[in-house]
């Protein structure tokens, strides 16, 4: 079942904090404690400050009979800064319909590599799509410390995505490491 994604809309400032809330405290809770998962997304966002940081972020959303089902975002430079899928709408192609948004977006620029730092939940889904692991890394959300994943897909010309055969040493070396 395809999804369509489109660009934001100031309507998304309503519903993609709780797709952001839930994807974390639901999708993500074997991998995070409470603790974590509470400083990572605070239940009191602030949907006006939300919608600002969101718009000029290049946010993509995904939409299902009217309800919002993911959203993405992809800076100028290629770093993927936010990807998230509703629980309830999970391993039912929305992330699919927003990688393959990612991906025509990246054409049309012309980027040669796509860049992410996914948490455990989304490593097997950005391996699946063909991303490597460059490196784990401790990243500091409200105060706490998090484990994720520096990724990166490189893209051939046009867009598609480019053998991933010729990986680096460091990249050999973390794939499967935790």
């Amino acid at each position: 079942m395809p999804f369509p994604v489109r660009a934001w809309e100031p309507v998304d400032a309503a519903a993609t904090p709780e797709v952001f809330r839930r994807s974390v405290h639901v999708t993500a809770a074997a991998d995070h404690s409470p603790d974590q998962r509470a400083d990572w997304v605070p239940d009191d966002v602030d949907v006006q400050e939300w919608g600002r940081a969101r718009a000029p972020a290049g946010t993509r959303t995904a939409v299902h009979d009217g309800t919002t089902a993911g959203f993405t975002d992809l800076s100028p430079r290629g770093h993927i800064g936010m990807f998230h899928v509703h629980p309830d709408h999970g391993r039912r192609g929305v992330g699919a319909a927003l990688l393959a948004d990612v991906l025509r977006e990246a054409a049309a620029r012309g980027l040669q590599q796509l860049t992410v730092d996914a948490g455990p939940a989304a490593r097997p889904f950005s391996e699946r799509a063909g991303f490597t692991v460059v490196r784990w890394q401790r990243v500091q959300r409200g105060g706490r410390e998090f484990t994720n994943v520096a990724m990166r897909l490189l893209l051939a010309a046009g867009g598609g995505r480019k053998d991933q055969r010729s990986r680096t040493e460091e990249e050999r070396a973390c794939a499967g490491r935790r």
